[in-house]
């Protein structure tokens, strides 16, 4: 009896021990039961080893880290062949494989089985691959164990779309030859369901997830993209241009001008017999495709040139304007078509490849163009000039500027500038066919179709759309795209407000069709290759620079539309979370902005070098210590210091490019030089010229320095120096309170860099527990939507120019400096008579993240110390900002050096650091009063120059020193003079954001009175 009970208890220990171990995890579901009995005897040691290590996985996170839901799909032995076949399902495959991890797993399971397997062979497989085959080709060390299936093939075409030869540099290791789709997330779309147009996603934290992923895309990722040397798609319209200018032969803007011209008799410009472009029956309804409304020009090609056309627009408005070109495409078409763009700065040649890309919309450049009709500094010329004789040139529309919505839907047009339209709307614009692209429901559901257009565009870019009627005739574009990522930022939140819900990687390996290859044979694995290599960059790149906690979240193998149904390499990037207010405090930062692109095109540029089996060098960051000086008679020197990238030993410049502008001109198309110093001579007297630098190598071009300005004039009252000290960029204050979170712009709105799009109006809603309703009442992080059609200026790094002109006017040589340089001893302040400190809305900033980092510091130790020193030479010096006196008092780096700076050297104490809301001054002194008695400066939200919130009100100190401006609306002083022993001007606002040319020149005059005023002490 004993003996059975003992029996008995030892059966319900075992059972007991398989219940523990198949559900001692909540991930593992009940079904493990019955797949556990399927099992033979040795097999079923085998996967107690496999829970083991799962639950080892879990409780140690060893040998790896995983992600929930992971479970055993399949044990397979064979005693025969003396194998183990380990499978997991598919969530296994979430974390990234590496060949150090992969070791560690197969380890654990060799010495888990122990001595009575070690002859046997263990596989362990996730996605019906061995882990090992899910380590991306990037990463692996042995080159005999590249996975050549997933490997591209050699790209065959005669000739990049796009050449700009007018580009002084050809990044031979970087992206040359790529083309590559960027497909920044959703839209402004219609809804039939509502008979409204609306988001796709609510407007929280002051964006929405349309905007705040097309902002990083068209200020950031493109631009390096392209500095790389690619050619970017976008299935969204990227010019925030709002007027649009269209030249065809079928007739467009009525008052542009489009002229043919031909020598030749022989070879004239003829009618194209198939459609072209066409501007009639606008707003365009569903289903009409503009490039099938027209007809289009064409000629022969010849060595010499024999005719041109001119397409000359009457622009409405001074401003940068896109422009787009368009043409048919032959198989003999010629490769080399050459289009000059005239500009307000210069000239831009451009080679096209017309064998490709035919009948849609090619983007050449953004541009500077003078409002009206200019024919020589605003035009494109296309020429039958052809290093082919015989070759077919084609020509259609030319246009000019983004524009604003034209597709009617539901009988309503979107009243959106057309780069806030989803890509449904601008795909019909460009020429898409609809019923294969973008207007997949027929009319009935905008949502989807535009979610498949972004999918189906880079295939028609391709040519490898597929067509389910065999009826129908397909041919497309034939742009070797060699891939496309689209930018997400999905949902989710976060109690935790020091956690982030960080970065997903989304790919597939199975299409439509479940199959495993893309159409041209190669295998899909390679798209988790591109995922892998990109979330990776990502996250190493934050968690070095900002936050080493950001949450590295799945790397996932999943059907969605942007990854089954392109069929060529492809992703999702869900980048962080739009709801989440710790992420999207990251996300504000336009710091963080250009670090998180440099990620992602660092990422596309190890793939696809990888892929196409070449090296690979990354771009230069942007230069610093930036500096000029007057070296002789009319001349000027320049110099500037390359910025080591710690992150990437390969982004040393090797050359560097300087861009001139003359007076209020655009740049030209720069100067390549191989030196940190170059010497301009013969400056015209009474003309300003600035200039801006680039960082060059074989990968590519940085992004440019701010921009100094110098003037030289013969008979000059003295020299000026202009330190352009506003560097500053940065996210809105961000509140963190137990009940009340987001961001709090009336203490600070932040400081975009050059301009934001991505902002829709303040944050309302700082209840962290109010519920999610809809998307019109989105509970936390609601925010209004009066700024979302607004482009909103930020520091433009543009300011010495608008101080100059001023400085000019009252007969004073200038030139300009950082204020870097003036810190790193390169600058002597005493070879000046008057110093100009430009401050903006600089100040102490702590960057997101655990870092502790405070970029931004107004008058740091060593700039001190050099006022202090001029101040000792009887010194004139003007320092206007909203934080000059606030930033020395109040900033995360203040002393009690910086209090006395204040207060004994600039003669200024701290009234208030909230002086005023209504841009409005007036002048409390005489001198003053006769100069200029009243005026404002901008504190409200606009296009042309940044919105001053929050300036400082500051007070006089001492003897010598006193008020001469107040705010209108409260009396407060704004702007303060000292006169001793040395002269000091400060305003508690910008100078730069006065409204009025001929008020900023008021205003400089009586600034510079007062400084050149009798010192003290007789001087």
């Amino acid at each position: 009896m004993l003996k059975n009970q003992v029996k008995c208890f030892i059966t319900i220990i075992g059972f007991i021990v398989f219940i523990v171990l198949s559900k001692c995890s909540t991930y593992y579901i009940r079904s493990q039961r019955d797949l556990y009995k399927s099992f033979s005897k040795t097999e079923k040691i085998v996967y107690r080893k496999a829970i083991d290590f799962l639950e080892d996985c879990y409780k140690n996170k060893k040998p790896v880290r995983l992600f929930p839901g992971c479970e055993v799909k399949q044990i397979e032995v064979d005693r025969k062949n003396k194998t183990i076949k380990i499978c997991f399902n598919d969530k296994f495959s979430y974390i990234p494989f590496r060949e150090d991890n992969t070791k560690e797993i197969y380890n654990y399971f060799k010495k888990k089985l122990g001595p009575r397997y070690k002859n046997y062979s263990v596989f362990i497989y996730t996605l019906n691959k061995p882990i090992e085959e899910l380590i991306p080709n990037f990463y692996r060390q042995n080159v005999s164990e590249i996975d050549i299936s997933r490997m591209a093939k050699p790209n065959y075409v005669e000739s990049k779309i796009v050449r700009n030869i007018s580009r002084p540099y050809i990044p031979s290791r970087g992206l040359y030859n790529n083309h590559i789709v960027i497909m920044p997330s959703h839209g402004w779309y219609y809804s039939y369901r509502r008979d409204r147009w609306e988001w796709q996603r609510p407007r929280l934290l002051g964006t929405v997830e349309d905007k705040l992923t097309f902002s990083l895309a068209v200020q950031y990722l493109v631009p390096m993209l392209e500095n790389a040397g690619a050619y970017v798609f976008m299935p969204r319209e990227r010019d925030i241009q709002v007027n649009e200018v269209i030249i065809d032969n079928d007739g467009g803007h009525e008052t542009s001008y489009y002229y043919e011209v031909f020598k030749d008799s022989t070879n004239p410009w003829l009618k194209g017999n198939e459609k072209g472009f066409a501007l009639v029956k606008t707003p365009y309804e569903s289903n009409v495709n503009p490039f099938k409304l027209g007809t289009f020009r064409k000629i022969y090609s010849d060595t010499i040139e024999t005719a041109y056309i001119e397409l000359v627009p009457d622009i409405p408005e001074d401003g940068y304007y896109s422009i787009y070109i368009s043409y048919h495409s032959y198989d003999s078409s010629a490769v080399d078509v050459r289009y000059r763009v005239y500009y307000n700065g210069g000239q831009a040649d451009f080679f096209v490849n017309q064998k490709i890309g035919g009948s849609t919309w090619i983007y050449l450049g953004k541009f500077k163009f003078k409002k009206g009709i200019n024919p020589t500094i605003g035009k494109v010329v296309l020429t039958n000039k052809s290093s082919y004789k015989g070759k077919i040139i084609t020509a259609d529309a030319v246009r000019f500027g983004g524009g604003v919505g034209n597709i009617k839907r539901g009988g309503k047009l979107s009243r959106r500038p057309r780069y806030l339209e989803g890509a449904r709307y601008y795909l019909q614009y460009a020429g898409l066919p609809d019923s294969l692209v973008y207007n997949i429901s027929d009319d009935t559901n905008d949502y989807r179709d535009d979610y498949i257009s972004r999918s189906e565009f880079p295939n028609y870019l391709k040519g490898v759309l597929r067509v389910q009627d065999t009826a129908k005739k397909f041919v497309g574009l034939s742009v070797p795209i060699d891939l496309s990522l689209s930018i997400h930022t999905d949902a989710g939140l976060n109690n935790s407000i020091d956690t982030t819900i960080g970065t997903l990687a989304i790919y597939s390996v199975y299409d439509r069709d479940s199959l495993t290859v893309f159409p041209d044979s190669i295998s899909r694995f390679t798209n988790r290759d591109l995922a892998d290599i990109v979330q990776t960059q990502i996250v190493y790149d934050i968690r070095k620079k900002y936050f080493k906690k950001w949450n590295r979240r799945e790397l996932l193998n999943a059907k969605y539309a942007e990854t089954y149904l392109t069929d060529l390499p492809s992703m999702i990037l869900e980048l962080l979370s739009h709801q989440n207010p710790y992420d999207v405090r990251f996300m504000h930062d336009p710091n963080f902005k250009f670090d998180v692109s440099r990620a992602i095109y660092k990422g596309i540029l190890k793939y696809l070098s990888f892929q196409y089996r070449r090296g690979y060098t990354v771009q230069p960051l942007p230069v610093h210590n930036f500096t000029s000086y007057f070296s002789g008679k009319k001349s000027v020197t320049l110099s500037w210091s390359p910025t080591i990238d710690t992150l990437e030993k390969s982004a040393k410049p090797d050359r560097y490019i300087v861009y001139i502008r003359r007076d209020n001109e655009d740049f030209d198309s720069g100067l390549l030089i191989n030196d940190t110093i170059i010497t301009f001579v013969s400056l015209i007297p009474g003309r300003i010229y600035s200039f801006k630098v680039t960082a060059v190598n074989d990968g590519g071009e940085s992004f440019p320095s701010e921009i100094l300005s110098v003037c030289w004039l013969d008979s000059a009252k003295g020299n000026v120096l202009i330190v352009n000290g506003f560097d500053r960029i940065s996210a809105p204050e961000f509140l963190n309170l137990p009940k009340f979170k987001g961001f709090f712009l009336n203490i600070d709105e932040g400081v975009p860099y050059k301009f934001d799009v991505s902002y829709v109006g303040q944050q309302y809603n700082f209840n962290p527990y109010s519920k999610f309703i809809n998307n019109d009442r989105p509970g936390f992080g609601a925010s209004f939507s009066d700024l979302e059609t607004k482009v909103i200026s930020g520091n433009s790094f543009d300011y010495p120019y608008l101080h100059g002109k001023s400085i000019k006017k009252l007969g004073y040589s200038f030139v300009s400096t950082s204020d870097e340089a003036v810190a790193s001893g390169k600058v002597n302040l005493m070879d000046y008579d008057i110093i100009d400190f430009i401050y903006g809305e600089e100040k102490q900033t702590v960057m997101p993240g655990d870092k502790g980092n405070v970029k931004y510091q107004i008058f740091n130790k060593k700039i001190k110390n050099k006022v202090i020193e001029f101040c000792n030479n009887n010194g004139k010096i003007f320092i206007s900002g909203a934080y000059v006196c606030s930033d020395l008092f109040y900033g995360p780096l203040s002393d009690s050096f910086d209090i006395y700076f204040s207060k004994e050297i600039l003669k200024m104490d701290l009234g208030t650091n909230y002086g005023s809301r209504s841009g409005k001054v007036f002048s409390d002194d005489s001198l003053f009063s006769s100069i200029i008695p009243e005026f404002e400066y901008c504190n409200t939200f606009n296009d042309s120059i940044y919105k001053v919130e929050s300036p400082d009100a500051i007070l006089p100190v001492g003897n010598g020193a006193r008020t001469i401006l107040r705010y209108d609306e409260n009396y407060f002083s704004s702007g303060i003079a000292y006169n001793g022993n040395y002269s000091i001007v400060i305003f508690g606002f910008p100078f730069e954001t006065i409204l009025g040319q001929e008020n900023r020149d008021k205003v400089m005059e009586a600034v510079f009175k007062y400084l050149l005023l009798p010192n003290k002490n007789g001087s």
